[in-house]
């Protein structure tokens, strides 16, 4: 009767004989075929997913990466990410509230998009944004810091 059956799947029944797509992957012991178990940590999967060149090519170009300043004190890495992803795709390397020793922000962080016209458009958004009691943060390139501290290994 109509309505009443199992919908087609695709690929075929195999029991859990047969080489399913988890099979012999180096982060999960090499256990193939059938369902596979879960990796131990998130670190070890991302750590293979990276090795196998999954997440692009690592380099993340200047011009995507923007530096954050005048944080408050309680920002971390998944505040960050939730006021910038609105903006597009932030990259793999992601986005970083650099903490003192005991854990609170040390008013400064990188986010690290996949595009450049994403960071553009998160720098012209938030760029000196001021809230209802004056304070601000400023947004940039990293390139273009104020401070003029930095320059990175090789610099200029």
């Amino acid at each position: 009767p109509k309505g009443k059956g199992k919908g087609k799947g695709k690929g075929k029944d195999t029991k859990g004989k047969g080489k399913g797509k988890g099979g012999g992957q180096s982060w999960d012991g090499g256990k193939g075929g059938g369902k596979s178990s879960a990796p131990a940590s998130f670190q070890i999967l991302m750590s293979a997913v990276k090795k196998q060149g999954l997440l692009g090519g690592g380099h993340i170009p200047i011009e995507c990466q923007v530096y954050v300043k005048n944080l408050p004190s309680d920002t971390t890495d998944a505040d960050l990410y939730k006021l910038f992803a609105p903006f597009g795709a932030i990259a793999p390397t992601g986005a970083k509230a650099m903490q003192n020793p005991d854990g609170t922000c040390k008013g400064i962080g990188f986010i690290d998009y996949a595009d450049q016209l994403c960071a553009d458009a998160a720098i012209t958004a938030l760029n000196n944004f001021t809230l209802p009691d004056g304070s601000s943060i400023q947004v940039s390139t990293k390139a273009n810091k104020a401070d003029g501290k930095g320059g990175g290994k090789g610099g200029k």
